[in-house]
């Protein structure tokens, strides 16, 4: 269930790159924590100041928080969209790879939006506007994440309350550009231990869609874990998971164009469209093996380390449960 997600479906068609499968290396591999693919930010712009989503035992509440922007604290809005999507995938890159919960940010704005967007463009509708806006709102949110589990024939209900950011600086006027954000001590430690990796090839193939992005997560986090014989989706339960307000047969025209996108970037995913709903099948993963370098142009100065650093990673993070 969404609460506050007006706008069910991206109104743009996908203009999808291709690439080859290949061993992932430090240009292509990414990083999210494993909960977002259970629980998601909002799709599109929340009215409210506060956003909500349930999915079966998994639910999140994202409160938007303020910054200080010299005279006075400023309301920033709940982050929502592609942009708030491409960025927590940098920052959990950034933390897992150079093993730190300091985020180097790029010595100016443009150099960090092109890190995000590829391309730093101004105006109202630019892509500096609208990455410096996810940013912020990233920085102040309060986040909640609920989950359901059993222990000892106990049903028990869990709440995590975490900022995603501990400290954050803002431009207040002149060059200035924040030099690092500093994740919040329980979140790094929680995306220390549960780390999906995907390919940044095809996030990137994908980036315009913030459902196309749920859905590698869900699916990258999923498909490998389907038991033989495959696991079926009635489209009630996908509208519950991915929908919004709409009639169920845009729905599922749509989801599945959606999903298509997605097994092109995605090339040893295994979902056949049927009657009712969805299967799918035990699947290799999209990121087979995780050994990655550091690469030099992402290390933030006050971190760098000389040569490159070597960081290996074991498949057991591909195999955590959002829910652990």
């Amino acid at each position: 269930m969404h609460t506050g997600d007006t706008a069910p479906y991206e109104q743009q068609e996908l203009a999808l790159g291709h690439f080859t499968p290949s061993e992932p290396d430090d240009a292509t591999l990414r990083f999210v924590h494993s909960s977002f693919a259970s629980v998601t930010l909002p799709r599109s712009q929340v009215p409210a100041m506060f956003y909500e989503y349930h999915y079966r035992s998994a639910a999140i509440r994202i409160e938007a928080g303020a910054l200080w922007n010299g005279n006075e604290f400023v309301q920033q809005c709940v982050p929502y969209g592609p942009t708030a999507r491409l960025i927590n995938l940098y920052i959990s890159t950034y933390a897992r790879q150079h093993r730190t919960p300091y985020i180097g940010l790029g010595k100016n704005l443009t150099q960090f939006v092109s890190m995000i967007k590829g391309r730093a463009t101004g105006g109202a509708n630019g892509t500096i506007r609208s990455t410096l806006t996810q940013l912020s709102a990233l920085a102040a949110c309060k986040m909640s994440i609920g989950v359901t589990f059993v222990r000892d024939r106990k049903v028990i209900g869990r709440t995590t309350n975490i900022r995603f950011a501990d400290g954050f600086e803002g431009v207040i006027s002149g060059e200035h550009w924040p030099h690092e954000i500093k994740l919040n001590d329980e979140y790094y430690e929680s995306l220390r231990e549960h780390s999906l990796p995907l390919d940044m090839r095809a996030v990137q193939n994908l980036s315009k869609s913030a459902l196309a992005l749920d859905l590698l997560i869900y699916f990258a986090h999923r498909l490998p874990r389907v038991r033989a014989g495959g696991e079926f989706l009635r489209w009630s339960s996908l509208a519950e998971q991915f929908g919004g307000v709409g009639d169920m047969k845009t729905f599922k025209r749509f989801l599945w164009g959606q999903v298509e996108a997605v097994m092109s970037q995605y090339p040893g995913a295994r979902i056949d469209k049927v009657d009712g709903g969805i299967i799918m099948y035990p699947s290799r993963p999209l990121v087979p093996r995780v050994a990655c370098v550091v690469p030099e142009q992402l290390t933030d100065p006050a971190h760098q380390r000389s040569g490159k650093q070597r960081v290996r990673l074991g498949d057991a993070i591909a195999q955590r449960s959002a829910q652990a």
